[in-house]
């Protein structure tokens, strides 16, 4: 193990003297690459040959160490092969597991359903690590993984399955993130099998996988908005659930709950059109402003300011109706200084109030003003006295 340990430090070591300028002799390649073309097929040999579960582990982990350093090199060859190593110790991990299971079935011991019970514990933690190795990739090499990625798709499919653990579902909804935001466009592919899965294991009702998922799906808005209109409605009812449930802002659910406030306006802005729009803006006003992710909030809160400017009319609802909880929201954002919104925001925020002021009889932003809270208020006439 202190032998797998050492290999990303060494490599760490050539990386900081190459940083600080240090003479590095005897090396044709840069030294990062020269260390490195030896430690990655070295790690990778290892994993082929060992078969105890605690150190194909900590090999993992070693490799992803390896080629997160800058410098390392990771070809294509070696990236293949990393792909059958992982697919040939998933296989083998999960065929134990289920031998395991089989005998605690028949036999019903208590010293076998005490093996299961690590031969569980080490399938995710090798479940666990290959999903981080595999999402390093995915930021490494981008479109140009996503051949071997298919060849690995049927591990990722089982890991969907009803009776796989909250576990299993966060590494491939992780991992799905990862390809989606990575690869954009090209990952389009993936959007019609995967999407009705992510919205499957939306529904288990663990916050953790649960705000993977609404993370998942805004990144999709982003990048593939046409693809994901056929599924609108089933997402905004999936979001709708987790926003308005009763204990949503408990603390162990408060991060599932504004990742799906954040998904709404991204699905907003790219997505919505027609009939449902006004629907879903509300609900997403609604739960505005994000108070506890703070870079979800400022990406939001610069979201609604950009949706002000550009597509006014659809944002303020009919006749207008949706304004006072748009200045409650600015006001709310103003008051927590730069927690919530950057500098430009919150000048934008300001140049919108103004706006409102400018098109709005006095009694009518009076009326609106008298709703808040009095130090909003007396925050407001301060900042909009101002030239």
């Amino acid at each position: 193990m202190g032998a797998i340990s050492a290999m990303p430090l060494l490599l760490h070591s050539a990386a900081f003297a190459v940083r600080k300028g240090l003479p590095v002799t005897g090396c044709g390649k840069p030294p990062v690459q020269k260390l490195s073309d030896t430690i990655i097929p070295a790690l990778l040999d290892a994993l082929q040959k060992e078969s105890k579960v605690q150190i194909q582990a900590r090999l993992l982990d070693a490799f992803n160490e390896s080629i997160q350093i800058p410098g390392s090199h990771l070809s294509k060859h070696q990236a293949a092969k990393f792909v059958d190593r992982i697919s040939e110790v998933l296989s083998t991990c999960s065929y134990r597991k289920t031998e395991r299971e089989k005998r605690v079935r028949e036999h019903n011991d208590s010293r076998e359903q005490e093996l299961l019970k690590e031969e569980t514990e080490q399938h995710l933690a090798i479940c666990r690590n290959i999903g981080i190795c595999l999402g390093t990739m995915v930021k490494n090499l981008k479109a140009s993984f996503l051949p071997l990625f298919d060849k690995f798709l049927p591990h990722v499919s089982l890991m969907w399955s009803n009776d796989r653990t909250a576990e299993e579902r966060r590494v491939v909804v992780h991992l799905f993130r990862d390809v989606a935001e990575q690869c954009r466009e090209d990952a389009f592919r993936y959007y019609e099998d995967w999407i009705p899965l992510l919205l499957r294991v939306y529904d288990h009702n663990n916050p953790d996988v649960q705000q993977l998922v609404a993370t998942a799906v805004g990144i999709c808005a982003e990048f593939g908005g046409d693809i994901l209109k056929p599924h609108t409605i089933v997402i905004f009812n999936h979001l709708k659930s987790v926003m308005e449930h009763p204990n949503a802002k408990r603390p162990d659910n408060i991060m599932a709950y504004e990742a799906a406030i954040s998904t709404c306006g991204k699905l907003s802005q790219f997505v919505w059109e027609g009939i449902y729009t006004y629907k879903f803006i509300l609900l997403w006003l609604s739960h505005l402003p994000i108070r506890c992710n703070l870079e979800e909030a400022k990406i939001n809160h610069e979201l609604l300011c950009s949706m002000m400017e550009t597509s006014e009319m659809k944002i303020i609802g009919p006749q207008g109706s949706y304004i006072p909880k748009i200045i409650a929201i600015f006001a709310e954002v103003l008051w927590a200084g730069n927690n919530l919104a950057t500098e430009e925001t919150i000048r934008r925020m300001i140049n919108l109030l103004k706006k409102f002021q400018r098109e709005h009889q006095p009694s009518v932003m009076s009326n609106i003003y008298a709703t808040l809270p009095l130090p909003h208020q007396s925050m407001l006439r301060t900042v909009l006295s101002t030239i």
